[in-house]
């Protein structure tokens, strides 16, 4: 479980050092650029299948993989949990509040009505603050960390044994 570990301290660190550049640049708050905060997913999907690989090769079975795979993932989603926490109360204490005014132009431009950006904006309320946005990118580390662990594991345990 070390390299799960190792690998989870790994992907929580990029996905804060991303973060961190989406700040400084404030492409979070550009509409053209904001969806690339996303690219974190890639980024776990291809760390996680790495280090399964690196498992299969150990000797891991099927099961232990997705355990090293849930582990990775929980490792880097409290890495994630704190590091965002951190990022959007000190470094950013705006964050949630650009956010909302580029979401707010984009629909206004999009000639959404008041009464519908208002409901829309109540609708994402709890999600952007420090916690409920915190507590989103543990949930969609661990699950989609999960997901894919039970999916690779598979897919590199049938492409090894028909190499073989």
């Amino acid at each position: 479980m070390k390299s799960a570990i190792q690998a989870g301290v790994v992907l929580g660190l990029l996905v804060l050092v991303w973060t961190l550049i989406h700040g400084f640049t404030g492409w979070y708050k550009d509409p053209g650029m904001s969806w690339t905060f996303w690219m974190v997913i890639p980024f776990q999907i291809i760390l996680l299948v790495w280090m399964l690989k690196n498992t299969k090769k150990q000797g891991f079975g099927y099961g232990q993989q997705v355990l090293a795979g849930l582990v990775m993932s929980l490792v880097a989603g409290a890495i994630i949990f704190v590091g965002s926490w951190l990022i959007t109360t000190a470094v950013f204490p705006t964050y949630y509040a650009d956010l909302r005014a580029m979401s707010e132009r984009v629909m206004v431009a999009q000639g959404w009505t008041p009464e519908r950006i208002a409901a829309e904006m109540e609708k994402q309320k709890r999600m952007l603050t420090p916690m409920g946005s915190s507590m989103m990118g543990f949930i969609g580390t661990t699950v989609t960390g999960l997901v894919v662990a039970l999916i690779a594991a598979v897919l590199i345990r049938d492409r090894a044994t028909s190499m073989a």
